[in-house]
This record gives C-alpha cells, sequence and structure tokens, in this order.
C-alpha cells in the first residue's frame, strides 16, 4: 500500500511540473517576483522597426544574421565510439533533473544554417535528430513514441505569417477566390477575445500579427502561392530544437523564464494571468527572442500546421524525409503550442492535431521550401480599402 501512495505521489509531482501548475512551479514562479521587474515585450515599439513595405525585423540579437555568411558555425562534438550508439529510446528528461548533456545518437548537423538573400528564412542543413517527447508524460497523454530521423536540407521561414503577409495574398489572388481564402471569421463567435475578427485581421495595429483562424488547406494554398510548402512535421521539429540535443523546449533549460524575469514565448502562465509575458492574446511576430537558428515563435504564440496527416505512432513514418499521407484522415498535426497554452505545450517534441476543415484562434502556420523561393512574400504598402 505505502509503495501505491509514493507512486502516487511522484506521478503527480511530474504531472505539476510538465504543466507548470503545481507547488513546485508555484514556488519558482514566486522566486520571480522577487527579482527585477521585466518589462518583457511592451519595452520596445514594433511600428519603429518595420514600415510598410519592409521584412519584418526584430529588436533581439539573432543568431540568423550573426556574421554576413549567416549564423555563426555551430560545432558539435562525437563524444564516443560508434560501437556505443545507444539503440534504444533515450531517457526522459525529468524538468528537475541535470541537463541531458549524453547525446543519444549522431551529431545532429552536418553543415551551417544560412539566412536565405531576403533574410525571411534559414536554409537548415541536412541532420539526424531523435523525434518525439523529450520532457516527463506521467499521463501518457503523448503516444508517438521517439524514432531517430534523417533529413535533407530545407528551408524554413523564420516568422509566422502574418497577417499583413495574408492580406498581400488576399489582394493578389482573382476577386473571385478571396471569399474562400479568408480567415473564418466564425472562429470568433464563442471567443474570449476583446478584438474583432475584422479589426484584429484588417487593421494596422495587428498588421504584424499571426493570422489565424486559417485552415489547414488555406495554410497550404498559401504556401504554394509563395512558391513554398508547409514543412513536414520532422522539419519543422528538428529546425524547433535548433540542434540541443535532448531539449524540452527550443532554448536550454526547463523554464519559459529566464534568470531576470524575461519571458521567452507567448503562452498562458496560468494562475499569474495570460497577459503576465506581455500579451493575452497574440503578439506581434519576432516579440520573443529567437532559437539558436533564428527562428521566432516556434514555441507559444500560435501553433502551426504542418503537412502529415495525423497518425498516433512514429512507427508510421519514415526514418529519412518522413512525411505521413493518408488520403482518408481529415485530421493534421499541430505543432508549437500557443498564447492559450500551458508550459508542457509548448515542448517542441508536443504534438497535437485538428481537422483540416476547422479554423482555430490559436492556430496559423509558416512556410518551408526545398530550395530559396521565387515569390516575395513581403507586404506591398496598404492599398484604398479591403478587399
Amino acid at each position: 500500500m505505502r509503495l501505491i501512495v509514493c507512486g502516487f505521489a511522484i506521478a503527480c509531482l511530474a504531472l505539476t511540473g510538465c504543466g507548470g501548475s503545481g507547488a513546485t512551479a508555484e514556488k519558482d514562479e514566486d522566486s520571480s517576483e522577487e527579482k527585477k521587474e521585466y518589462t518583457g515585450p511592451r519595452g520596445w515599439d514594433r511600428s519603429t522597426t518595420r514600415a510598410p513595405g519592409e521584412s519584418v525585423q526584430t529588436p533581439f540579437e539573432d543568431p540568423a544574421r550573426a556574421g554576413s555568411a549567416g549564423p555563426a558555425r555551430q560545432e558539435y562534438e562525437r563524444p564516443y565510439a560508434r560501437q556505443d550508439l545507444k539503440v534504444s529510446d533515450p531517457l526522459v528528461v525529468p524538468r528537475s533533473g541535470p541537463p541531458p548533456f549524453e547525446d543519444p545518437g549522431v551529431p545532429p548537423v552536418s553543415g551551417t544554417p544560412m539566412l536565405s538573400q531576403d533574410e525571411q528564412s534559414v536554409r537548415l542543413p541536412a541532420g539526424t535528430f531523435i523525434m518525439g517527447l523529450t520532457d516527463a508524460d506521467p499521463f501518457d497523454i503523448q503516444t508517438a513514441g521517439r524514432k531517430r530521423v534523417s533529413l535533407s536540407q530545407f528551408y524554413i521561414d523564420r516568422f509566422e505569417v502574418t497577417n499583413a503577409d495574408y492580406r498581400a495574398y488576399l489582394d493578389s489572388i482573382p476577386s473571385d477566390r478571396r471569399a474562400a481564402a479568408r480567415p473564418d471569421s466564425s472562429a470568433w463567435d464563442n471567443a474570449d477575445i476583446q478584438v474583432a475578427w475584422s479589426q484584429y485581421f484588417y487593421s494596422d495595429a495587428y498588421a504584424q500579427h499571426p493570422v489565424v483562424a486559417v485552415t489547414w488547406k488555406q495554410a497550404r494554398e498559401y504556401c504554394a502561392w509563395a512558391d513554398k510548402r508547409l514543412p513536414t512535421e520532422a522539419e519543422w521539429e528538428y529546425a524547433a530544437r535548433a540542434g540541443i540535443v535532448g531539449g524540452i523546449y527550443p532554448w536550454d533549460g526547463f523554464s519559459i523564464q529566464r534568470p531576470d524575469g524575461e519571458f521567452l514565448a507567448n503562452y498562458d502562465p496560468g494562475r499569474r494571468g495570460k497577459d503576465r509575458d506581455g500579451y493575452a492574446f497574440t503578439a506581434p511576430a519576432g516579440s520573443y527572442p529567437p532559437n539558436d537558428w533564428g527562428l521566432h515563435d516556434v514555441a507559444g504564440n500560435v501553433a502551426e500546421w504542418v503537412e502529415d496527416a495525423y497518425t498516433p505512432r512514429y512507427n508510421d513514418i519514415s526514418d529519412f524525409n518522413p512525411l505521413f499521407r493518408d488520403p482518408d484522415e481529415t485530421r493534421h498535426i499541430v505543432r508549437g503550442g500557443s498564447w492559450k497554452s500551458n508550459a508542457f505545450r509548448l515542448g517542441v517534441g508536443f504534438r497535437d492535431f485538428q481537422d483540416e476543415t476547422e479554423a482555430s484562434l490559436r492556430v496559423g502556420f509558416r512556410c518551408a521550401n526545398d530550395r530559396a523561393a521565387n515569390r516575395s512574400t513581403t507586404p506591398s504598402p496598404p492599398t484604398n480599402g479591403r478587399q
């Protein structure tokens, strides 16, 4: 009986560590209150960083801009012999434990990430990584497992597609197609959001916020218009991890905050209030620091559509350039967590799904490609009136 009670207590402690809502999480959160107050994303005016017609900028020191040729080269050691490589799944990394320095496989990258010429995407080199959840999951809500996956090089956008980007797309397509391509205004019907959908999508105040309430098919059509495509689930996770082996988030460590109190993502901090991180709803693209490969908002802000159809286990996917297709499956994978997610759902290994016809205020997207895109998606200055 004593063993059962102890086991239950351990499971409860692990769960509160995942969700950030238990006694341990409260202690960590309260400790940050004693530190210097963080002005956060409110500390800068985005209107000074992007004028109409200019590309998205960021106020942070950006790894994707380090040096004239792109991000600084990252070196990866191989502290093991090939005959000693692990053949089993990697150990789950508890939040309360030390960082996972043991490499579960091969060096994750065989080249150097490079900034594209238009500075809107990053070319990621071929690499191998362990795909799947590395956080504790005591109640098994994630069933996909883990799999060693190898990828060819590809490009992925550094920023989520914004309202301004999507409006430029609508302006460019024939008028008889615009109604079907517009975000679904009915997603706002029962939402507890103060801003109306027309204000959010059309006003300049939200022009640089990520577009939301688009379906999987609408996201695919936008990417095709931009001479791109949706990333695969494996590409998305590989890009979000940015070479951090065994990491839980797109950055080092186990917290959504830095020691000085700065929030690293737009999410729901729970009892502290949705706006504690700087925004109660979505944030402008690039409002939080990028990961080591220069990608912004791969944790929080809006979750992101990927190309793959839903499958409950990674056993169903290839170990090289995996992409799961199923013409009879209408559900597709969503990655990254959103402004409404708890800390657990922000992890780079966490996966969710949604029907391809469903539009949500929590879901947007970014594009990827196998080569540099020919079409510029930088919005033009506003035209007279809505289309």
